[in-house]
This record gives C-alpha cells, structure tokens and sequence, in this order.
C-alpha cells in the first residue's frame, strides 16, 4: 500500500518579515511533491510482525555485538538474543555504570570508532522546589563490560531532556547530536481541575492532562566533536512562532533528528497545533531555523524519526490521528509509520503500526495548525479504547525492531509494551 502525501511549508505560517530569514532554508531543501489517496488493505504491523518474547524496560537500546547477536540495553540490565531478537536471555558479562535511583532516561550507541557510548539523565530534587536534570556520557571501549566516565553534559542548572525512546545521533563527521526539551508549567496544584477525564461503562479515568494545563517546552541540541568528552550547545532554543508571532508561540517538544546530505540537519517535534513541526539546520546543529509544519497529522505525542541503514530513505512512527479524533479521546490510539524518500519533504507508505479504539486508515488528512485538545468530559467510549505511543527503533540485519507502550483502561488500567520485527522492505512496500 502506498500514499504519497504533501508537506505543505506555507509563507502564511512564516509571514513576509520571516521569509528572508527563511529563504537560505527552503533553497537548500527544496520543497514540492503530489498527493495520492492510499487503495486497498492497509497492512497493520502488530498482526504481521509481533513477538511474544521481548527484554525488560521499555526505553532501552538495540545494539549488535561483536559476536554476531542482538543486545538490549535496559536501565540496569543487558539482554542478548541469539535469535534476531525472538527471545532473550541476561548477559551476566556486560554491565552499565552503576545507576542512581532517580534516573529517567539512558541511551546507548555504537560509535564509529567501534566503542560503544552511554548517555543517562538523573533527576535530582533539591531543597527550595529546586530539580537538576543531570546529564552524563560514558565510554566503553570492550563492548561494555567496563565504562569510562562520567563526562558531564551540561552545566549544573541547566535543564534539558531527551526524548526516551532514543533520538542520539552521530554525524557522519563524527560529530554528536543530541536533542532535547526544556520544560516550564503552572505549579502542580492547578492539573487537577485541568484534564480530560474519559469513562467506559461504569469505569472513569484521567486520559491526559497535556494541552489542558499550563506548560510550554522548547528544544535545543547538545553537541560534540570529541566522542563525548566536552559539549557544547546549540544557539537558543526552537520554538514554533506562527505567522511572525500573531498566530502565538507554541511548544516543539521531545524532539529526534536525521542527517541529511552535505551535513545538513531535519529535527522533528511535537506540539499542540495538530500536526508534527519540522527545523532544519546547515551547520550541524548550531543553528536552527523557525520550526515549519509538516503533512503529518499528529496529536501532542512524541514521533520516532530515523535513517535507514544503508538508505537514503526516512521512517517515521507517530500517533497519526485527525483533529476530531484528538478531541474525541483518541489522542494515542492510532500508531502509523511512514517513508520519506526526500529528507522529510514528503512521506509516502503510509501504514498502521497498532490500534486501541480506532479504525486502520492510511493517511490522515491534516488541517490548519491550530490548538488541538481532548475534550475535557468524554463519555461512552468504546472498551477497546486505549494508547500505543512512545516508540523506538532498532536494528538488527535487514529487520526493523520496533518498541512501544500499549495501555487500556477497560475492565482496569494496565500498562504494557509491545515489541514487532519486520524486514527494513515491509515499510518500503
């Protein structure tokens, strides 16, 4: 099944004082593609690729070992695979450095000189209603049997997250990018009487707080030339400003990036428009340029952007949902993949990854930008309803190795995650 889709960069969400500032960008990305209706049966990857057996920890890492197997880089644990990944077993001999309570995220890379490197934020509450998100890089040069660090991130204060499900990338320059968010919000006090609240039959659950309560978030990328040793970071922060600021200031929140050819940069984040916003940089990631809209329709929810290995081409999964999905509950209930073939200009191949509540449509129409929420009172939904969000990507050989977090709410809440492998010409077809 294909769609080929536009992404639609339009002057009227930049205004005439911007586009001179964006102008180097759009000649140097170029622009322009055709839009197709998708025909047929649209392939839901769930029912084609899951596997039952999958490792502890949602966020972790997939890594290929020296010796030809799979390794997951949980929290505290690694798991290895003689199988590409259809069961696992404890790898007693590999380690990560030792890990504090409070830590949020963690990721692990191969970097091109062979060594493998570790990145971890730990969340520190200081007196005074102070928190430190404190970032740190470590080095393994046997495989991860044994780390050398810790190096420091950032500086002590400074905030800024990454995505969990994995969004460091190495350029082919060897240079390290790392993108994140800084959050502000209203004191916690206020989110109670702020949320969306859904009910199925007798049973009544908060479905989101997110776009209902007071918060803002802005991203900016760490960097470094040194395989991790120092960083630096990039100039300002990315921040969606519609229509030279008449339109508002909106979020780019929990934000992954992609090389593109002659070193150029495509980041892609979340917001509460409706659609999933795009900022291109020229010089590795020191500068950025005002996020754009793109033809993905997407509800505030993170989106996993990635490179093919040994492609040109772009897979993204996102929870692709329409504006009247969004405000009916369903703000995570759909999970779709699709290609670019262009560096994020277009997408095509658009298929459904997993469902909870909602029908499997190709491409989902967008509209305007515009602030997008779920309804704050929403009843009757159906028992089938939940969310399949928050994924991450890894590969093994020709195969795609996707993670993601599954919830429901009826008969009760749980929790859960999911784990599909498919051959890399699954998502091409």
């Amino acid at each position: 099944m294909k769609a080929l889709i536009v992404l639609l960069v339009s002057s009227c969400f930049v205004g005439e004082a911007g586009l001179a500032h964006q102008e180097a960008y759009h000649e140097a990305w170029g622009g322009g593609s055709k839009a197709q209706e998708p025909s047929g049966p649209i392939p839901i990857a769930v029912e084609e690729g899951h596997v039952d057996s999958s490792p502890s920890g949602l966020f972790g890492s997939f890594l290929s070992h020296r010796d030809g197997r799979l390794l997951y880089f949980s929290f505290d644990e690694v798991y290895a695979s003689k199988d590409r990944g259809r069961s696992w077993v404890l790898d007693p001999h590999l380690t990560v450095p030792p890990m504090p309570e409070e830590t949020v995220a963690q990721e692990v890379i191969r970097l091109q000189s062979g060594k493998l490197g570790l990145m971890r934020v730990e969340k520190r509450r200081q007196a005074g209603n102070f928190t430190e998100h404190k970032l740190q890089w470590w080095i393994s040069s046997d495989e991860g049997k044994s780390w050398m660090g810790a190096f420091s991130i950032n500086l002590h204060g400074q905030s800024g997250l990454p995505y969990r499900g994995g969004v460091l990338l190495q350029m082919s320059n060897g240079r390290l990018v790392l993108p994140v968010r800084t959050m502000s919000a209203a004191h916690g006090g206020l989110a109670p009487e702020r949320t969306s609240r859904g009910k199925i039959k007798d049973v009544e659950f908060e479905i989101t707080e997110h776009a209902l309560f007071p918060e803002m978030e802005a991203a900016f990328c760490y960097l470094s030339d040194d395989e991790g040793r120092s960083w630096y970071r990039s100039q300002g922060e990315i921040l969606i400003w519609l229509d030279e600021g008449r339109g508002g200031i909106w979020p780019m929140d929990e934000p992954c990036v992609v090389e593109a050819p002659k070193g150029r940069l495509c980041l892609f984040g979340r917001n509460t428009l409706g659609r999933i916003f795009r900022s291109v940089s020229l010089d590795g990631g020191l500068r950025w340029s005002l996020p754009e809209p793109t033809a993905l329709a997407s509800s505030y929810s993170p989106c996993k952007v990635v490179s093919l290995p040994n492609r040109s081409e772009l897979l993204c999964l996102w929870n692709q949902v329409s504006p009247d999905e969004i405000r009916g509950g369903f703000w995570r209930s759909r999970l779709s993949c699709a290609i670019s073939k262009d560096n994020g200009e277009s997408w095509e191949n658009f298929q459904v990854v997993d469902l909870q509540g909602l029908g499997p449509i190709g491409r989902v129409p967008v509209a305007p930008p515009k602030m997008t929420r779920p309804l704050r009172h929403l009843e009757n939904l159906p028992t089938d309803y939940g969310e399949v969000s928050y994924p991450s990507i890894g590969f093994f050989g020709d195969e795609v190795l996707v993670r993601y977090k599954r919830r429901v709410f009826w008969p009760k809440r749980k929790n859960s995650d999911r784990m599909i492998i498919l051959p890399v010409h699954w998502f091409l077809e």
